[in-house]
């Protein structure tokens, strides 16, 4: 699985907890990832990459301990402040201890914030998720 899959993987489960209940929209906690979400999601990521520098890249992964929810993959964890960087939730990368020197966790962030910022998660008529 690449990289970007993997950052794939914890963007999703992010937006899923923290988005998708039945408080914010009736059937969004029991609907499934559209296949427009999926594809949605893999050109978040792959921007928001794309706007990392490699040494920022690098030294993120080495920081980063591995999350817990993704059998401790940094990587797939690292998807999670993704998200939460796009949809302005409050946490992310900038407040993460072990990012916090240098200010890597806020050029990770502020690269969230140039890609996707605003994201959400809505439930179309064909009661599939739909990031917008």
């Amino acid at each position: 699985m690449t990289e970007i899959e993997r950052l794939v993987i914890g963007f999703l489960a992010a937006a899923e907890f923290a988005d998708c209940t039945d408080d914010h929209m009736q059937g969004l906690a029991d609907a499934e990832w559209s296949d427009a979400a999926r594809e949605d999601a893999l050109r978040l990521v792959s921007e928001w990459r794309g706007k990392v520098s490699d040494d920022d890249w690098a030294d993120a992964v080495c920081r980063t301990p591995g999350h817990y929810a993704f059998d401790f993959d940094a990587v797939a964890g690292m998807g999670t402040g993704v998200y939460y960087g796009m949809a302005g939730h409050g946490v992310g990368f900038w407040d993460r201890d072990e990012l916090r020197e240098g200010g890597l966790g806020e050029r990770l962030h502020a690269a969230c914030k140039f890609v996707g910022a605003g994201i959400g998660v809505y439930l179309g008529d064909d009661g599939e998720r739909y990031f917008g």
